[in-house]
């Protein structure tokens, strides 16, 4: 990620970014390879996301490296939403609630972040 910066080129990033853990990191590369991010942050009602991580473990769609979650009460806290906000880094946040993925309106989202990121070339061209 570093050398794309540094070189710099424009990336996507994505994970289960946990900001009181992961925004430290990137705000180091944003001092020192100045970027403006774009963040598209997805949520979900918790029990939506405890029902959809139960229902991926139960698959061979899981990971070899996660263990089956034994103890849901553990794991209902560690796939609640509320851990999950965006990183303290500036720049433009969509947050898009895929509780319901027929209400997610991608037509939308794909317009504003076409927006934002032609703004962006726009403003680096001058």
């Amino acid at each position: 990620m570093a050398a794309l910066l540094a070189a710099g080129q424009s990336l996507v990033v994505e994970a289960n970014f946990r900001a009181g853990y992961d925004t430290t990191t990137f705000q180091a590369l944003q001092a020192r390879y100045p970027f403006a991010p774009l963040q598209i942050h997805c949520t979900a009602d918790d029990e939506t996301l405890l029902r959809r991580f139960l229902a991926r473990a139960a698959t061979d769609e899981c990971h070899p490296g996660h263990v089956e979650p034994a103890n849901v009460a553990e794991w209902r806290e560690k796939v609640s939403g509320a851990r999950y906000t965006p990183l303290d880094l500036g720049g433009a946040v969509y947050q898009v609630d895929t509780t319901d993925f027929t209400r997610v309106n991608v037509a939308k989202l794909v317009g504003a972040v076409r927006a934002a990121l032609s703004e962006r070339q726009g403003a680096s061209a001058e």
